[in-house]
């Protein structure tokens, strides 16, 4: 029997590391054939779950793969990075481009599953992705499409197709919002580590002080804070962008809270009449008040 015959013939979910080759498995890992491929994922997943230390060797074979046309592919190795990168983050290193692009993946799917080692990564050891800004960028700016999108069919007419659309609709969007929330979390840890490599990207980030995501607005926020306290320029004129969405942002007041520290950290007189509104908002928390008015002052001291 050869290898490639009996690595075929072990069950994904059963499999131990001592039954298999390792060199074997990384061949069929790169097979052309789409049957073979996918099971060897499936064994991958498995075994990094069970012994991350054994699959580590493969990672470099394991970014060459990613990006496969097959969506179960991409699951598969994703997974085993993430059991991987729990045990030994330096060792995904040569994954971590390769993950990034599939955050901007045609398939919802693809974009939530790859986020998961991402995440992982990203609590382990920020430092990782220093040098990235780029991709991460390219995540958040990436708008969310509803898939069902011209999809006129009338509740009333059919409802149960109706609803499979709508559900559909739902569980696709919240794998795009995934993406972007983990990449925009991502951004903001190598805005603070590292706040030169972000400095060409002030402009994208302040276009994106206009979003809707909770997640995106409060991360951009942090960034321009940190580019502030590093000097970077351009960040000069967040006032105005930053101003604009404190006025206008009604979804909760962490993240108004989270505009006016980057405010105060920008320094510019021109946003005292937002942030005075803010402070005289009786239907704002007190805290949040507080913290505007203090802001306010600060700008005051700043601006004599």
């Amino acid at each position: 029997m050869t290898e490639s015959t009996a690595l075929a013939s072990l069950d994904p979910e059963m499999v131990r590391p001592e039954a298999v080759d390792r060199d074997a498995l990384g061949e069929a890992l790169s097979a052309t054939k789409n049957r073979r491929r996918t099971h060897a994922a499936k064994l991958t997943a498995t075994l990094a779950a069970k012994d991350p230390s054994f699959v580590e060797p493969l990672v470099p074979t394991i970014a060459s793969v990613l990006g496969d046309e097959r969506v179960v592919v991409n699951r598969e190795l994703s997974s085993a990075l993430a059991s991987i990168a729990a045990e030994s983050a330096d060792s995904v290193t040569p994954a971590i481009a390769p993950l990034l692009e599939l955050l901007s993946d045609d398939v919802p799917l693809v974009r939530s599953v790859a986020a998961i080692p991402v995440r992982a990564l990203a609590v382990e050891d920020p430092t990782l992705f220093v040098g990235h800004a780029d991709q991460l960028l390219d995540v958040v700016e990436r708008d969310v499409s509803d898939p069902t999108a011209g999809f006129d069919a009338a509740p009333l007419e059919d409802p149960e197709v109706f609803e499979l659309h709508q559900s559909i609709s739902q569980d696709e969007e919240r794998r795009q919002f995934v993406a972007r929330t983990v990449a925009a979390m991502v951004l903001e840890e190598v805005t603070a580590i590292e706040p030169e490599s972000v400095a060409e990207h002030v402009d994208p980030l302040l276009s994106l002080l206009n979003d809707d995501d909770a997640a995106v607005v409060g991360a951009v926020a942090n960034c321009i804070a940190s580019l502030t306290r590093a000097d970077v320029a351009g960040v000069s004129d967040a006032a105005t962008a930053l101003s604009d969405q404190l006025l206008t942002w009604e979804h909760d007041d962490a993240i108004r809270a989270q505009l006016l520290r980057a405010l105060g950290y920008v320094g510019d007189s021109e946003a005292i009449p937002a942030v005075r509104t803010v402070a005289t908002d009786e239907d704002a928390p007190p805290e949040l008040r507080t913290l505007a008015a203090e802001t306010e002052d600060w700008l005051r001291e700043q601006s004599e």
